[in-house]
């Protein structure tokens, strides 16, 4: 670990590594409209690994409380509200709902031969035509882990702020009420301290 990186930024190393490797796998060119469907920890960290390319990062989710902790790293939030006024609006969709309602969604959101980066894996079966993925001439690119030296420099040098989306530290002999607030919808990354 690089001097200068707490153990509670230390953390999300390989999360942030996820988050980077979406740069690797899919060209960004500057201006691209990109939106990260989602607003877990994933997606919050692949927005500020993306707006690094584009200025042009969107989130899109539906926890408020998350948008608005998002918003506040300088990343544009919407809530999905009716998914029609995304129709066809974005040059790069990033899925990272962990639903299998995610994949669907990102189809209609992205542009006629845009690109699906596919960051969720569902533990439902996905039931769903990919029709519009052959019709629209769609690029859909799978994307797991990421390499740890990325994620080390971005901490490093300040470029990535993770800070926001430790939502609590608890003691170890508080471990039943750490994984009571892990499971809220609000949280981000809860840690228990040994």
């Amino acid at each position: 670990m690089p001097a200068g990186i707490s153990d509670e930024e230390a953390v999300f190393t390989e999360l942030l590594a996820a988050a980077c490797d979406i740069p690797w796998r899919v060209s960004i060119p500057k201006g691209s409209r990109v939106a990260v469907l989602g607003d877990g920890r994933l997606a919050a960290l692949a927005a500020q690994v993306v707006s690094l390319k584009t200025k042009r990062t969107e989130v899109i989710g539906t926890t408020q409380s998350k948008l608005s902790v998002i918003r506040k790293s300088g990343i544009a939030t919407h809530e999905l509200g009716d998914p029609e006024k995304f129709k066809r609006a974005y040059d790069i969709v990033i899925e990272c709902t962990g639903s299998p309602d995610g994949l669907p969604l990102a189809a209609k959101m992205v542009r006629p031969q845009g690109t699906i980066v596919l960051k969720s894996t569902y533990s439902r079966l996905l039931q769903w035509n990919p029709a519009p993925i052959v019709v629209d001439e769609i690029t859909v690119v799978g994307s797991r882990c990421g390499p740890f030296e990325n994620a080390l420099r971005l901490l490093a040098f300040g470029e990535v702020d993770v800070a926001p989306y430790l939502t609590a530290v608890y003691p170890i002999d508080r471990w039943r009420e750490a994984f009571g607030r892990a499971k809220r919808r609000d949280s981000f990354k809860v840690c228990l301290q040994i």
